[in-house]
């Protein structure tokens, strides 16, 4: 029973381990902001999972965003064929600052050394997204990051982010103290000019801070470390004859969509359901006789030698298996009206199917219809049928007949639909 088990276990999770995805290499070009599909790869197998692998960037900055949906071509049921098939149709403290023998504060010079090492970082972040954002380089992310630890003194990169939060809130906090007190000062105060001009000074440096996400920066350059040059979209499925991708990329640093598009993959080895019409031949048609004088009292009736054949149009409703995204076979039925007789002759057979949205298709079966024969009341003879005399008029009836059809048909009017 314990040797048993494994088996057990493998099989309850084979349909889980055989649903392998496919990849789908898609190659962006920054220079034209524009993508590239292998096109041996823009045909894919219904039923089967498949994913898109995104290179040429850099996942620390860009993300993708797809949204998937499936819509098979749809034409209207031509006008022979609906009798057919009803029904279907997103405080206070600068008296308490020391002021230092150059003039300036304390708080002015901390914010400022705070604000220098922040620039550090920022600056490191803007020069590592510059070179790696196409293609990551993780021993340059490693420098940087070398680099930025030895700004802030410590390896611990939570110390790291403690620090950052620290240095803007600090600068804040100096930038509130200088905007409360700023009212206080007059031209008998000392050193207005400098404090004024520590002031302005600081209240640009606190506002740049309080724009730029400098904890965000160091997680980029973390995760640069480690980076591949590609990443992956949601695994999505075959379906009908269309499976279309909206993709959009996303550039978190700078804020910006560098690309939106569509891709379709046309999918194969499916079942599609297709209306044709076209021209059609069968060797159903109408035979037309005339009386001959064989004697006096008899008339034989003698077939005309005019087209042993029926050119007619016609519509076919297929039901064919998509062996190539372009190519089907299958069966079709439909139905023809003879420019001759106007009687209805119903189709069945095979058909080929080339193309993807307008197709073209060669098809041949069975016909049946309704024709007009002679009367089995006609007497023959070793010459052939014949009628007295007296009798102007071959007697006939309808009668139902099989033949067969060859056809070529066409759809240039299908429309895609979800």
């Amino acid at each position: 029973m314990i040797r048993k088990f494994p088996i057990v276990i493998l099989l309850l999770l084979f349909p889980f381990i055989s649903q392998t995805q496919n990849e789908i290499e898609v190659v962006y070009d920054d220079h034209s902001r524009s993508i590239k599909v292998n096109p041996a790869q823009k045909v894919i197998e219904a039923g089967k999972q498949y994913r898109l692998k995104i290179t040429s960037i850099n996942p620390v900055y860009i993300q993708d965003r797809i949204y998937i949906r499936s819509y098979r071509y749809i034409s209207p049921t031509p006008e022979i064929l609906e009798p057919l098939l009803p029904g279907i149709p997103g405080t206070d403290v600068f008296d308490h600052f020391e002021v230092i023998p150059s003039g300036q504060r304390e708080f002015f010079l901390k914010s400022l050394q705070f604000f220098n090492e922040l620039e550090v970082l920022r600056s490191a972040s803007d020069e590592l997204y510059q070179r790696t954002r196409h293609a990551p380089d993780p021993d340059f992310a490693k420098e940087t990051l070398e680099h930025i630890q030895s700004v802030f003194d410590t390896t611990e990169l939570q110390d790291i982010v403690r620090q950052i939060a620290y240095f803007q809130d600090y600068i804040r906090a100096a930038e509130s103290i200088y905007k409360t007190n700023i009212k206080k000062i007059t031209l008998r105060t000392p050193d207005t000019d400098i404090v004024l001009r520590e002031y302005a000074r600081l209240t640009r440096i606190m506002q740049k801070t309080q724009q730029i996400n400098y904890i965000q920066l160091l997680d980029y350059i973390v995760r640069s470390v480690h980076a591949v040059d590609n990443i992956y979209s949601d695994v999505f499925t075959g379906q009908k004859d269309v499976t279309e991708i909206r993709l959009g990329l996303y550039d978190h640093y700078i804020n910006d969509t560098i690309y939106s598009g569509i891709l379709r993959f046309h999918t194969e080895q499916n079942w599609r359901v297709n209306f044709s019409s076209g021209l059609f031949y069968t060797n159903l048609h109408t035979r037309d006789y005339y009386l001959r004088e064989r004697t006096e009292t008899i008339n034989d009736i003698v077939e005309e030698t005019n087209f042993k054949g029926d050119i007619s149009v016609g519509a076919l409703l297929h039901f064919s298996y998509k062996v190539k995204a372009n190519v089907s076979i299958g069966p079709a039925l439909g139905a023809s009206i003879s420019p001759l007789d106007g009687k209805i002759r119903y189709l069945g057979g095979l058909g080929t199917i080339l193309g993807k949205k307008r197709i073209f298709s060669i098809n041949a079966g069975i016909s049946i219809g309704k024709l007009s024969v002679l009367s089995g009341q006609i007497p023959i003879d070793q010459t052939g049928p014949y009628l007295p005399a007296s009798s102007t008029k071959i007697p006939r009836y309808a009668r139902t007949k099989a033949g067969f059809f060859v056809s070529l048909s066409y759809n240039l009017t299908q429309f895609g639909n979800p």
